[in-house]
């Protein structure tokens, strides 16, 4: 960072590392009431992803994404989709995921996530990588008690 800093260098395409994909029409493919939520960019046409890479933070369907973070709450998403356009700033389909609250013995949050295969559109929120209140994802962890954990980076 402080190299590009000094030689005046933008944030490229180098900081976007995209794996396996495939171009998609979200307009043909998905539900008009999903198609609505989604940026114009996106609406004609886009590549969908199984992973990325974006300034050094590897992303890959499956892995939960704090959408919005209070006091001692969070809402978590899990990602169905992830999309890139034009812009190469990739776009999160998520769906949410319960949060029961905290579990201080654990140091992470209780979470019940649905396992089944089956996407049910209307529940999708899309979102921005730039709009989320924490760009680090993380994965549901189920422990010895037979319940399913969502740790922060941070949580201690």
């Amino acid at each position: 960072m402080v190299m590009r800093f000094l030689t005046n260098a933008s944030l490229g395409e180098s900081d976007l590392k995209l794996g396996l994909g495939k171009e998609i029409h979200p307009s043909l493919e998905f539900p008009g009431n999903l198609v609505t939520q989604i940026p114009n960019e996106l609406k004609l046409d886009c590549f969908s992803y199984s992973w990325l890479e974006y300034k050094g933070v590897y992303y890959k369907k499956k892995v939960l994404l704090v959408l919005e973070s209070y006091l001692d709450q969070c809402v978590f998403g899990e990602v169905i989709f992830i999309l890139v356009g034009k812009s190469k700033i990739p776009y999160f389909l998520v769906k949410r995921v319960y949060t029961v609250g905290f579990d201080s013995h654990f140091h992470a949050f209780e979470i019940k996530i649905d396992n089944s295969d089956l996407i049910n559109y209307t529940e999708l929120i899309g979102c921005y990588i730039s709009e989320l209140s924490n760009t680090t994802p993380t994965v549901a962890r189920t422990i010895g008690n037979f319940k399913t954990y969502a740790t922060l980076r941070y949580a201690t």
